[in-house]
C-alpha cells in the first residue's frame, strides 16, 4: 500500500500517525522508535507513508531486513550505506565493512551524520522486519551486545539520524543479545486492528457504487474485528463477485461466498500465526485450550498471546480475538501438524 495508489485504503490510524509525527517533528533529540504489531496489520503501509507524514525536512531510507542483500551484519551495514547514498543521490562508493561489527558501525556512524548534514535534512532509517537482524546478532551474542550498545550511544548523541525498527516482536522478547537492555528509552508505537468506524469505511468507501445492506458490513466487521488484511481480502472478493454478476447491490449470500473464497488453508494472516507465532513453547497447547473452552494451563503462553492481541478475555473466558482465526484453526490446524 503506497501513497497515491492505495491511499483510500489507508483509513484510520489518526492517533498513531499524530503521535508518530509529533514525536519526530517536535523532539529536540530524535527518538529511537519501535513500530510493533501483528503481521499484516499495516506496519509496512505506515512506513510507506512516512515521507508524506514528515514532510520535506526528512528523508526516509527503507530497508527490508528480509531482503536478499541482508545475509549478515556486515552485509546489513553495507546495504544500508548503499541505500542512504541512493536516497540522498550521493556518489556511490565501494565501502567494505570490516568483519568486526562494532568497528564497522564506527566507520558508518560519521558517514551517516555527514550525509544527513550535507543533504540539509534529518534521516529516518526504517528497518522493516527487524527481527531478521536479531538472528544474525544471536550468532555472536557478545559482539551483538557491543553493537547494540554502540547503536544506542549513536542514537543518544546526535540529532540528524533517527533509527526506526518495525516488526511483530517487542524488544523485550529478543534475548542473547537483549535488545530491551539497550533500548529501554525507545518509543514504542503499536499498530493494531482498525476501529469499527474505520472498518466500515474500508468496506464501503473504496468502491462507492456498491450498495450494502447494513447487516453485511456489520457482520464482516464482527468476523474480522477490523483486521485490515482480512477486510481487504474479503472486500476484493466482494468486488469480484459484483463484477462477475454485473450488479451493484450486495447480499449476505455474496458475503458468504466472499468468505469461502478469501479464507482457505493458505490465508496468510492465519497461516503465519499458526506456523510462526505459535511455534513458541507452549503456544499451540494454549490455543488448543482456548478453542476447547478450557482454562489455559500455560500462563506464560497465554500472556504472550494476549499481549500480541490474538486472544481476549470476555465474561471470564478466553477466546480468539478474531472469529475468522478461530474458524480457520478448527478447519486447518491439524494439516500443519497442530
Amino acid at each position: 500500500m503506497r501513497p497515491g495508489q492505495d491511499a483510500d485504503l489507508f483509513l484510520g490510524r489518526d492517533d498513531l500517525r499524530h503521535e508518530l509525527t509529533r514525536e519526530v517533528l517536535t523532539a529536540r533529540e530524535l527518538p529511537l522508535l519501535l513500530i510493533q504489531g501483528q503481521r499484516r496489520v499495516g506496519k509496512t503501509s505506515l512506513l510507506n507513508f512516512l515521507p508524506t507524514l514528515l514532510g520535506a525536512g526528512f528523508r526516509v531510507v527503507f530497508q527490508d531486513m528480509q531482503g536478499a542483500a541482508v545475509t549478515s551484519v556486515p552485509a546489513w551495514l553495507k546495504d544500508l550505506r548503499r541505500r542512504v547514498a541512493e536516497t540522498l543521490q550521493l556518489k556511490p562508493d565501494d565501502w567494505g565493512p570490516p568483519d568486526d561489527w562494532v568497528a564497522a558501525w564506527a566507520q558508518l556512524e560519521p558517514w551517516l551524520a555527514a550525509a544527513a548534514e550535507g543533504a540539509h535534512c534529518r534521516l529516518i532509517l526504517a528497518f522493516d522486519e527487524y527481527e531478521t537482524l536479531h538472528r544474525y546478532l544471536a550468532q555472536d551474542p557478545d559482539q551483538g551486545r557491543r553493537l547494540l550498545a554502540a547503536i544506542r550511544s549513536f542514537s543518544q548523541h546526535q540529532t540528524q539520524v533517527c533509527l526506526l525498527f518495525a516488526g511483530a516482536t517487542p524488544f523485550s522478547e529478543l534475548r542473547h543479545p537483549d535488545w530491551s537492555e539497550f533500548f529501554v528509552q525507545a518509543l514504542r508505537l503499536r499498530v493494531d486492528y482498525l476501529w469499527r468506524a474505520d472498518s466500515l469505511r474500508l468496506i464501503t468507501q473504496p468502491v462507492p457504487s456498491l450498495r450494502y445492506p447494513p447487516e453485511v458490513p456489520e457482520r464482516l466487521f464482527d468476523l474480522t474485528r477490523g483486521h485490515p488484511a482480512l477486510l481487504q481480502t474479503i472486500c476484493k472478493h466482494l468486488v469480484d463477485i459484483a463484477n462477475r454478476d454485473g450488479r451493484r447491490a450486495m447480499t449476505m449470500a455474496d458475503l458468504d461466498e466472499a468468505l469461502a473464497r478469501g479464507v482457505d488453508r493458505e490465508s496468510p494472516a492465519m497461516e503465519r500465526f499458526w506456523n510462526e507465532f505459535c511455534t513458541a513453547p507452549g503456544c499451540r497447547a494454549c490455543v488448543e485450550d482456548v478453542l476447547a473452552g478450557r482454562p489455559p494451563a500455560n500462563r506464560a503462553a497465554l500472556t504472550r498471546l494476549a499481549e500480541h492481541g490474538y486472544v481476549i478475555e470476555e465474561d471470564g473466558r478466553w477466546r480468539l480475538r478474531v472469529p475468522l482465526f478461530e474458524d480457520w484453526l478448527k478447519r486447518y490446524r491439524e494439516g500443519f501438524g497442530g
